[in-house]
């Protein structure tokens, strides 16, 4: 869990008392990094930045409101978790914002005990489509070795040897024991060869 506290949470809202008490609820009762932000462009120019784990912000501000601000975010960090919190809301609103890509609606005036539980299960979530994303980039690193899973210097070798003969024009007998892999090999050496397109 201490990591969760080192995390950085973005709070936009046009009034300075209400970002006022949010930064001093989420450091003292969360342990929470906060930033803050007085309008949507405000918080996007930050985002630009310095990326936080989580943003809580307001709906209706001049300018850019904070649905519109939702939307913007993705194009920084699709990961981000947003809170959207108003002092109007509607069900409809409510819903419109769920549907929009925002984790929760939150209702002004709120509890500060849900705030702190709502951002940290927001600031999780957001870690864990990063690391989501990260292991996807692995995983398709890996596809680069043509199915071949792993690291160690005999596989990187085998994989070099493969691609080397794939340039050739030259009939190859794959050999050894079942279960190591030798279809996976012949299919790498096809991918890697100019007759790759073709059977």
């Amino acid at each position: 869990m201490e990591n969760v506290k080192q995390a950085k949470v973005l709070v936009v809202d046009d009034e300075s008392d209400m970002l006022t008490l949010l930064a001093k609820v989420l450091v003292k009762k969360g342990g929470y990094s906060v930033a803050t932000a007085t309008s949507a462009e405000e918080a996007l120019e930050r985002m630009r930045t310095d990326v936080p784990d989580a943003v809580l912000t307001d709906i209706k501000m001049p300018g850019m409101d904070g649905l519109a601000l939702l939307q913007q975010m993705g194009s920084i960090d699709p990961a981000v978790t947003t809170i959207l919190m108003t002092g109007y809301g509607t069900i409809e609103m409510a819903v419109q914002a769920l549907k929009d890509g925002a984790y929760d609606f939150i209702e002004k005036p709120f509890d500060n005990e849900r705030i702190i539980r709502t951002v940290g299960r927001a600031i999780e979530r957001t870690r864990l489509l990063r690391e989501n994303v990260q292991l996807q980039h692995r995983l398709s690193d890996q596809d680069q070795q043509h199915g071949f899973i792993g690291r160690s210097r005999q596989l990187v070798r085998t994989v070099e040897l493969l691609r080397r003969i794939a340039a050739s024009n030259v009939t190859v007998l794959i050999r050894c024991e079942s279960g190591t892999g030798k279809e996976l090999a012949a299919r790498a050496l096809h991918g890697l060869s100019p007759r790759a397109g073709r059977p």
